[in-house]
């Protein structure tokens, strides 16, 4: 039985998530919705939930004071944002799990049935320094991804990746260094996270890092030439798309 706890300054956001909990199965029980952090704090302590579903703003404070009382936790964190569209980048970058408001239903099951999917809570504080990080920085600088492979947790440097390469659902991150890592999600999840930092996707199995170019090559596509040599060609009907953002570097 999977013990559930709502940390929600908003009463109709408790009741409608208490209400959807309610469809799951059998599995999962509310133990308790609260509205502040002292409440939520002394509550995690004393009943030991599986899950807790903590909003980000609550009222005055920030969902994260919560965590401050529980460095190593114990539970599963999902949150819940109301939040604008860079901060929702930054929670995919850290790969935390997180509900837009309103709330959906459907969402909110997946993400329950997924929660000890991959249990990685001694990892749990990397995961939100680096949320904190990007939250921090802002705009295109200094940003800060989460990599899960199967035994590891790497906290990367946007700018330390000079491409990435598809291999059927799997991607290959090629950093400046010469490492390599790689994680069992598609090329194209990180094409999307990555489109306004810099990267461009040249070819269906290559998204490279503009800034480690050296030069373009003609040809039907052509190529690039990334630092060290690495040439990697481009797709015909990327060259003009990859012509104007060389033009503005």
């Amino acid at each position: 039985m999977l013990k559930i706890i709502i940390v929600d300054d908003e009463a109709n956001v408790r009741e409608a998530i208490g209400q959807m909990l309610k469809l799951f199965s059998e599995d999962t029980q509310l133990i308790g919705s609260y509205s502040n952090i002292a409440a939520a704090v002394k509550a995690i302590r004393e009943d030991k939930p599986h899950i807790v579903l903590l909003d980000i703003e609550i009222g005055q404070d920030n969902g994260f004071d919560v965590l401050k009382h529980f460095p190593n936790p114990g539970f599963k964190v999902i949150f819940i944002t109301g939040y604008q569209q860079y901060a929702v980048q930054a929670f995919r970058f850290a790969a935390l799990d997180y509900l837009l408001k309103p709330v959906d239903p459907d969402q909110l099951s997946d993400a329950i049935k997924k929660a000890f999917d991959a249990v990685d809570r001694e990892k749990f504080s990397l995961k939100i320094d680096s949320f904190i990080h990007n939250m921090g920085s802002m705009a295109h600088k200094a940003k800060k991804i989460v990599l899960r492979t199967a035994d590891n947790m790497h906290i990367v440097n946007l700018n330390d990746i000079m491409y990435c390469e598809s291999e059927r659902s799997y991607t290959t991150f090629f950093m400046a260094d010469k490492t390599k890592v790689m994680v069992s999600q598609t090329l194209g999840d990180y094409e999307d996270m990555f489109n306004d930092y810099g990267f461009m996707r040249i070819h269906k199995s290559y998204l490279i890092n503009l800034q480690f170019i050296k030069r373009y090559e003609k040809g039907d596509g052509g190529t690039v030439i990334l630092n060290g040599n690495i040439s990697l060609p481009v797709a015909t009907r990327k060259k003009e798309q990859l012509m104007e953002l060389l033009a503005k570097l």
